[in-house]
């Protein structure tokens, strides 16, 4: 049989711990109620008569040990009950429920966060939800709840992350660094919040976010299609026979040297479905699949060595906030002279019915990129609300 003392007493203190005036918001005292008829539906019924007889005797030593008082209604079978909200009372009602109160658990929760110290990025998040605590607003979206061993998980896991400076597997990662492959799967989304709103806005799913740490899922392969000759382990290798299409991997990139390229045009594509898509004229065409890596870095690296400023380099990719930032990353880490391909007003207008609505966080994103780059695509998107997938493009 259900607990019916501590279950009333537990149901009025966290109405009364859930009011503005138990959170300093408001002076004037609440009425906490409980209408035992709502909240417990046996309670009254006629072949219900132990669970209401259960009922009655807790009641009964709530009003003795003058917990509660009697509500508007107090016949019998049909009651509400009203905390009482004593100073002194609720003293002794916590320490009949063994429970500590909110503001103290709160009031800990935020001292032990403070001794707290980590990377920047990590400290922002620290200092963020201590704000919340102190203004009782919710942290759920970072934490599950009020509790010093998870925000301590949590930030190491966003500490390993962070020193993550050479590529790795995830599997690896996850033995050899924090040593427990479920921690980080129980965790990954809270973490992507934090990288999303203290790290990097851009970032748009799990996937990104490991590729901006260094970790991968899958071995690093690198698409290309297009007309060029290279060598591999020696091995002489020609597009042209190899019907205009191959795929790198880290093996092969460690031994790759350039011989011919018979291009105009290098054009790097976010996207898988539109690299096969593309099919412009005198183009090498690879894919990076969203943020490039160190293995595809080195490559492109490779080739504009090769290259120099012989050949148009562009680069084509979604046109929302995440797709340019993509365009940008890609120019800073490379240095390389980057053009954006069909990333331009024209090519919204072109293609505006199937354009998507923006979200606010593309809007504040799209927002950040405008002050930097001041770019009349953005501010189009912006003021038409507007973003648009490279796959509906058509490249000829």
């Amino acid at each position: 049989m259900k607990n019916y003392r501590e279950d009333i007493l537990i149901r009025l203190i966290d109405h009364y711990e859930g009011t503005k005036f138990y959170k300093g918001q408001s002076s004037k005292k609440p009425n906490c109620s409980l209408n035992l008829n709502k909240e417990y539906p046996k309670y009254g019924n006629s072949e219900c008569f132990k669970e209401t007889n259960e009922i009655e005797k807790a009641i009964d030593y709530l009003l003795k040990r003058d917990f509660i008082k009697p509500g508007k209604w107090f016949e019998y079978r049909k009651r509400e009950v009203l905390l009482n909200t004593e100073e002194d009372i609720l003293e002794n009602i916590y320490q009949e429920l063994h429970r500590t109160p909110e503001k103290e658990v709160r009031k800990q929760f935020i001292s032990d966060i403070q001794e707290i110290h980590s990377v920047d990025f990590v400290n922002n998040f620290l200092v963020h939800i201590v704000k919340k605590t102190q203004n009782y607003e919710s942290i759920s979206k970072y934490v599950s709840k009020m509790d010093l061993s998870e925000v301590k998980d949590i930030v190491d896991l966003l500490e390993h992350l962070y020193q993550q400076k050479t590529e790795i597997m995830l599997r690896k990662f996850s033995q050899s660094v924090i040593h427990d492959t479920k921690k980080f799967n129980v965790y990954k989304t809270r973490i992507l919040h934090v990288v999303q709103d203290f790290y990097n806005p851009f970032i748009e799913n799990e996937n990104q976010m490991l590729e901006c740490f260094n970790i991968l899922k899958n071995p690093t392969c690198i698409h290309i299609k297009g007309d060029m000759e290279f060598k591999i382990h020696d091995q002489r290798i020609d597009l042209k026979k190899v019907d205009h299409e191959f795929v790198f991997t880290k093996n092969h990139l460690e031994s790759l040297e350039i011989l011919n390229v018979h291009n105009k045009r290098v054009m790097t594509v976010e996207n898988l479905t539109s690299y096969y898509s593309v099919e412009p004229k005198d183009t090498l065409v690879i894919y990076l699949g969203g943020y490039h890596n160190r293995q595809e870095r080195k490559f492109l690296l490779q080739l504009y060595d090769f290259l120099k400023d012989s050949v148009v380099y562009d680069h084509f990719g979604d046109i929302d906030a995440g797709g340019f930032y993509i365009y940008f990353d890609l120019i800073n880490k490379t240095n390389m002279p980057f053009h954006t391909y069909k990333m331009d007003v024209e090519t919204l207008k072109e293609y505006q019915e199937y354009a998507k609505p923006l979200t606010n966080r593309d809007i504040h994103n799209l927002k950040l990129l405008n002050q930097q780059y001041h770019l009349s695509v953005i501010q189009y998107m912006l003021d038409h609300k507007i973003k648009l997938e490279q796959e509906i493009i058509d490249v000829v």
